[in-house]
């Protein structure tokens, strides 16, 4: 198993394990209740997500068999992926244009694209007065509003019959190790599914967000490397 960034010919297969490992989540499960019934469209959203993620420039890691994969049938597939961010833009992604004005197009039309589908309800599988709710309730509670510079994970996948094969915690420790050389902590936005894992690298719950009448919640959560640099490092 090894890691590289993802490439824009990767976003299809990106799509469908986001689509399925995060079928169950419980956010997913809320802003989607139509997902079984239209479940072509519930993945397509989830491509064309993918998409405004990789052309705004989050850095995309994917996780690759190879032959060191003994049990593994077929070579050279992406079993998991993780988006990552990082408030001071310390490095460009590979995979965006090298031209400003091309990566610029290609945001403009995925922003046309998005009026398109929110206006024509092309995205059959979500509720969009859930959808807009939801997002209102994150604008008014602003995690991490506090620190200034952070790296952060946005989302993180791992192909379902791949699960438990410590797959996500390489796609977290890659970008804890990018974080640590620069001194900088990582957020996450947790929902229950993924709690334990963060616990377990040693991230602290700094806050939370309930949803509907806490139904469910999202988690804030942080971890800063032994060098951090930043000023409220001491409180952690």
């Amino acid at each position: 198993m090894y890691l590289r960034e993802g490439r824009l010919e990767d976003l299809p297969y990106v799509a469908d394990i986001g689509s399925e490992a995060l079928w169950n989540d419980e956010i997913v499960r809320y802003l989607a209740p139509n997902r079984s019934k239209h479940p072509l469209s519930h993945r397509d959203n989830y491509l064309f997500r993918t998409k405004k993620r990789f052309f705004a420039g989050d850095r995309l890691i994917v996780a690759i068999t190879d032959d060191n994969d003994k049990d593994v049938a077929e070579q050279g597939r992406i079993v998991g992926f993780a988006f990552w961010s990082d408030t001071l833009a310390t490095s460009r992604p590979q995979h965006l244009p090298s031209s400003s004005l091309g990566n610029g197009f290609e945001q403009a039309a995925l922003k046309l694209e998005g009026i398109y589908r929110w206006y024509f309800n092309i995205d059959r599988s979500y509720d969009k007065l859930r959808f807009a709710k939801f997002w209102e309730t994150l604008s008014q509670n602003p995690f991490f509003e506090d620190m200034a510079q952070y790296w952060e994970l946005e989302v993180l996948a791992v192909a379902p019959k791949y699960q438990r094969q410590g797959i996500g915690s390489r796609l977290l420790e890659w970008g804890m190790n990018q974080a640590s050389l620069f001194g900088l902590p990582v957020v996450v936005a947790a929902t229950f599914i993924g709690e334990h894992l963060y616990a377990k690298h040693g991230f602290k719950e700094c806050g939370r967000i309930d949803f509907e009448g806490s139904q469910f919640s999202w988690a804030a959560m942080v971890w800063y490397p032994p060098t951090c640099r930043i000023a409220d490092a001491t409180e952690r």
